[in-house]
């Protein structure tokens, strides 16, 4: 305090009391700054004293020896020496010094042991005696049956042991096996007996080996000390091995610094060894830390790693399904399928999605080869990698086997297979198209050359299953059809799926007309014309067709073509050398027209002014082929082609129209196929009825039979005129309020009786009138 009193106020400590009152000192002491000084240094003793207070004094424990004494100090950095009694030595010194170490342990833990005075012989023993310490000497000790004699040569002293009888012989091949071991002859070399290559052995003491030659001490071996420490001592049998840890560093488990070994047992090995323990090692706090750190970071690093092995095994499977699955046909399908063909918002929603899919995913398609051989090294890599990281886990070998097995099996294969090739397939393989396109890149070095040679060796046809084939057409069709409830499909089903009412995504998109459409449109294009049920022989163009000039009036030949009951007109320049159908120029025949095609016309025209061209096709070709040329060269499918064979010469008339009603319509079990050209509907015979007596006047019909009051009273109509204009819009409204049967009777003397058509229509008139025969009007489309 005196100190603190005397330097806080800036006078030297040595200074006396009475010079500093004398040099005027105290002053200078009762300034603020003074005070402040004072306590600060007042505080600095207290917290000293405290400190001195709970320091305890560090000190290295007292040793002692049992063959030998410590002298020295105890204290940190102190020197201890061990002093070992007469024929005793420490390290085959006959003494030694330790250090204390500032943790309170000393640097190496010493034991004074007998001095070996049997080592010093110069002979050893002799083959048939061991050495035995006598403390300052040794003695040998023979075995039963020798004697003891002095080497040959002279021994310095040394007596030797030697079976009898056996002085100057060589037993053992010389072999004494040393100080601490007895020579045996064995009568023949024994395979696994010790070295087991010798006809001897040696019987060693406790604490020695036979090494096939001599005994040896036995040495438990030394132990590493990586770095953070060092082993001093003797490895062999009943020595001391103590291990000195680094500044810094401690003996694993505990706080101690070192620590000393023993090699105790005549198998050589340590203790630890033997009862299953751990090897001593030195460690540090902080470095344990980080090893521990370090290893968990290892543990997470391998699971890490086995989930990236199971993930990427499990993606290469399920894209090498997802995307060799997908066919590019179906794509370039989707790809040209239009948004406006959609018939709901939802339909046009899903076609969206999959032409976005497919324009991703159709490029990573065109390399078939390098797609597949990129996917599958990835699988490989990570089937074969997952084993390392399990090892890395410490899993047994045999249970790493079955988890790699099991997890590849289930979570690598089997599950993303069914992801990856179910209902989201396009979805899915669109949204790894990026993935894709990064490990194509990235194996690109060793894949390209694999799938050259697989291009080579197995070619991939572009063309191949681009298109299909008819079959797989109609296939296709089948599937995509729905089954006919009825033979004529219902027209409001086309209305419900055109409206999107009552959609159902289980239902094929095909209804029955549409399905037979399509079925049809096949059969023509594998249908030959010769075959077709619209083709019409020769023979039967005799009934079928009338012949007439190109310059006839069209009314007239109506007329005439319809008391012959002909369907329809064969147009030709002239008649001239004509004879029907066998004999005429090809050329000269212009065209063929239908009746109602003659009855629409004015009462002056000429067959000429309505004849369109007629196309010519060959009786080998296709059905859809000869449509196509009609509707080339009349300018609609409608129309009549005429065939020749394959010899030029004529083979009939196909017609247009019947083809297209037959693809139309849908023969019921128990009806008949029509057999005339252009065969007219009951509707269809009434109307023309009605309109032919409209326009050909009284007095062409007076040359024919009487026509009924009804019929006559339309005539005069003003409303004729308007008759011309829709006579060609199926004969509509003109004579909606003259009845069936007077339109049949009317029709009736133009075609010389009462015709099959003309009958059945009265027929079904006078079962259908519920009124007065006179006052039935037609009705409804289908008399239209």
């Amino acid at each position: 305090w005196k100190a603190c009193v005397l330097v806080s106020g800036g006078v030297a400590e040595s200074t006396d009391w009475g010079d500093m009152v004398k040099a005027g000192y105290v002053s200078r002491l009762l300034t603020p700054a003074w005070l402040v000084s004072l306590l600060t240094c007042g505080l600095d003793l207290a917290s000293s004293a405290d400190s001195d207070e709970d320091k305890v004094e560090v000190r290295c424990p007292v040793l002692e020896d049992q063959h030998g004494s410590w002298e020295g100090s105890t204290k940190p950095r102190g020197k201890y020496v061990l002093t070992c009694d007469a024929a005793f030595t420490v390290d085959k010194n006959h003494s030694w010094s330790v250090t204390c170490s500032d943790d309170g342990e000393w640097s190496a833990n010493l034991t004074c042991i007998a001095e070996s005075f049997c080592a010093k012989r110069t002979h050893g023993c002799g083959p048939a005696g061991t050495c035995v310490e006598k403390g300052g000497y040794s003695e040998c000790v023979c075995a039963e049956g020798a004697e003891v004699i002095s080497p040959p040569g002279g021994g310095g002293g040394d007596v030797e042991c030697f079976y009898k009888n056996a002085t100057g012989t060589n037993p053992c091949d010389g072999s004494t096996c040393g100080v601490h071991g007895i020579c045996v002859d064995l009568e023949k070399p024994a395979d696994g007996f010790d070295t087991g290559n010798n006809t001897y052995r040696c019987s060693c003491t406790p604490g020695e080996y036979d090494n096939g030659h001599t005994c040896v001490t036995v040495d438990c071996g030394k132990l590493p000390d990586y770095g953070t420490g060092k082993w001093t001592g003797k490895t062999t049998i009943n020595m001391s091995y103590a291990l000195f840890c680094n500044e810094g560093f401690y003996i694993a488990g505990g706080m101690h610094r070192s620590t000393t070994l023993r090699c105790t047992h005549n198998s050589g090995q340590w203790d630890w060894q033997i009862y299953g323990g751990t090897m001593p090692r030195c460690v540090s706090p902080t470095q344990e830390k980080q090893d521990a750190n370090a290893a968990t970071m290892r543990v997470l690093f391998n699971i890490v790693g086995a989930l990236m092995c199971v993930s990427g095994a499990a993606m290469a499977a399920g894209l090498t399904l997802g995307f060799t699955s997908l066919e590019r046909s179906e794509l370039a399908i989707i790809q040209s399928a239009r948004l406006e063909d959609a018939q709901t918002a939802d339909e046009r929603k899903s076609l969206e999605k999959q032409k976005e899919d497919s324009r991703y995913i159709l490029p990573l398609l065109e390399d078939h080869h390098l797609l597949l051989v990129t996917l599958l090294l990835l699988n490989a890599l990570a089937n074969e990698a997952l084993p390392i990281f399990l090892t890395g886990l410490q899993v047994p070998e045999v249970l790493s086997v079955l988890l790699a097995c099991s997890l590849v099996l289930i979570c690598g294969e089997i599950l993303p297979s069914a992801v990856f090739t179910g209902p989201l397939q396009m979805t899915m393989a669109s949204t790894f198209v990026p993935c894709v396109r990064f490990l194509v890149k990235a194996l690109y070095i060793v894949a390209k050359p694999i799938a050259l040679a697989l291009d080579y060796i197995l070619p991939h046809d572009e063309g191949e299953g681009e298109t299909y084939s008819r079959p797989q057409l109609r296939a296709i069709l089948k599937m995509h059809s729905q089954p006919a409830s009825s033979e004529v499909s219902s027209p409001g089903s086309h209305l419900r799926a055109h409206t999107g009412d009552e959609h159902d995504d289980a239902t094929p998109p095909l209804d029955a007309l549409e399905s037979r459409l399509c079925f049809k449109i096949l059969d023509n294009g594998e249908e030959l014309v010769f075959g077709c049920a619209a083709f019409r022989s020769c023979r039967r163009c005799v009934s079928d067709f009338h012949a007439a000039a190109a310059d006839d009036n069209a009314w007239a030949t109506a007329g005439a073509a319809a008391g012959a009951q002909a369907g329809a007109v064969v147009v030709f320049k002239s008649l001239d050398r004509v004879r029907w159908p066998l004999i005429f120029e090809h050329e000269h025949l212009l065209g063929v027209l239908r009746l109602p095609e003659l009855f629409t016309a004015g009462p002056k025209a000429t067959l000429r002014e309505l004849c369109m061209p007629r196309a010519v096709v060959s009786d080998q070709s296709s059905v859809s082929d000869a449509l196509g040329a009609i509707a080339d060269t009349c300018g609609s499918p409608c129309g009549f082609a005429m065939v020749l064979d394959r010899t030029g010469e004529f083979a009939g008339l196909l017609d247009g129209s019947q083809i297209l009603e037959g693809m139309l319509t849908c023969r019921r079990a128990n009806s008949a196929a029509s057999t005339g050209v252009g065969a007219l509907s009951d509707a269809a015979v009434v109307s023309a009825a009605a309109a032919l007596t409209a326009r050909i006047g009284e007095d062409h019909v007076a040359a024919h039979g009487s026509v009924p009051a009804a019929a006559t009273a339309t005539i005069d109509d003003p409303s004729a005129a308007a008759t011309d204009e829709v006579a060609g819009g199926c004969f509509r409204q003109a004579d909606a309020t003259t009845s069936t049967t007077d339109l049949a009777a009317a029709l009736n003397p133009l075609l010389g009786g009462d015709a099959p058509h003309v009958q059945e229509a009265k027929a079904a008139q006078s079962a259908n009138d519920e009124g007065p025969a006179d006052k039935q009007p037609l009705h409804g489309p289908a008399d239209a």
